[in-house]
């Protein structure tokens, strides 16, 4: 049977929400295997989301998102890809 994956979680990068560590205290209890960590300007940069994905890589899937100010945003998500 598959487990449960949550596919729409946003943590801040200043911590009001609690952090990570948070969000996996709160998927363990309510038995949620995996969830997917979006980035959304201003609140998440892909950065950020794929730091906290690495440090829980076994819990936590990264969605970047594209840098529409830019010229190419495409481009700015390229690092990314894995």
């Amino acid at each position: 049977m598959a487990g449960i994956i949550d596919a729409h979680i946003h943590l801040y990068e200043d911590g009001r929400d609690g952090g990570a560590e948070k969000l996996i205290s709160e998927m363990d209890r309510f038995d949620i295997d995996r969830a997917l960590l979006i980035a959304v300007p201003q609140i998440a940069s892909n950065e950020f989301v794929m730091g906290i994905c690495g440090q829980y890589p076994d819990r936590l899937s990264a969605l970047v998102c594209p840098d529409m100010s830019k010229q190419d945003p495409c481009a700015s998500i390229e690092n990314f890809r894995r």
